[in-house]
């Protein structure tokens, strides 16, 4: 995909045509899929030597992290029709798979 000076939101309402939260960033992949890019920041795990059930708000940092002592997540959502997030079992979505 090439990179469009237009906002993802844009590009995405288009290909759904419904309205988006303009809050929310979008991806259109090489099919012309929408899927809603997800964030989450949480303590590196390279550096924190807390234990499996707790949750510190940054460990005191290493090269894994970048000495920040937090690593960020992204992950996509898939939207299908209106703009609803699609789960596994949604017929359109196994059929990618």
């Amino acid at each position: 995909m090439t990179k469009s000076s237009e906002p993802s939101w844009k590009e995405a309402e288009r290909l759904l045509d419904c309205r988006l939260d303009r809050r929310m960033t979008y991806t259109i992949g090489e099919n012309g899929e929408v899927w809603m890019d997800v964030r989450m920041t949480s303590c590196c795990s390279g550096c924190s030597d807390e234990g499996d059930y707790t949750a510190p708000e940054r460990g005191p940092g290493c090269e894994e992290c970048g000495y920040s002592g937090r690593s960020r997540t992204v992950w996509g959502l898939p939207l299908g029709p209106g703009g609803k997030i699609m789960s596994c079992q949604d017929e359109t979505l196994a059929s990618r798979a």
